[in-house]
């Protein structure tokens, strides 16, 4: 884009906020082709707004396959049981010396 391009985008960007003087106003609704660029960013303005419509039945059945692979994972540690292991091995060593 060239500096022409950005004081136009600009200009438009501040007429569809309402941030324009009357000149300014005047100037883009008496040209076709700034009033095309308004009516294009204004159109990008409002698909970018809008809102994504998931449906839940989507995530429902995303959350149920996500919950069942972690249930059944064989990669995930139980603290409670591996500190409980670790904890029996120690009491085994301090017994082992004890005796000793």
């Amino acid at each position: 884009m060239n500096d022409n391009t950005d004081a136009i985008d600009e200009l438009v960007s501040r007429y569809l906020d309402a941030e324009v003087t009357d000149d300014e106003a005047a100037l883009v609704e008496s040209d076709p082709e700034l009033l095309a660029r308004a009516d294009a960013m204004r159109s990008a303005i409002e698909a970018v707004a809008a809102p994504v419509d998931i449906p839940m039945i989507d995530l429902d059945q995303r959350r149920t396959v996500a919950l069942n692979a972690t249930s059944t994972s064989t990669g995930i540690t139980d603290l409670s049981t591996a500190g409980a292991r670790r904890i029996e091995r120690r009491n085994r060593f301090v017994a082992v010396a004890a005796a000793g």
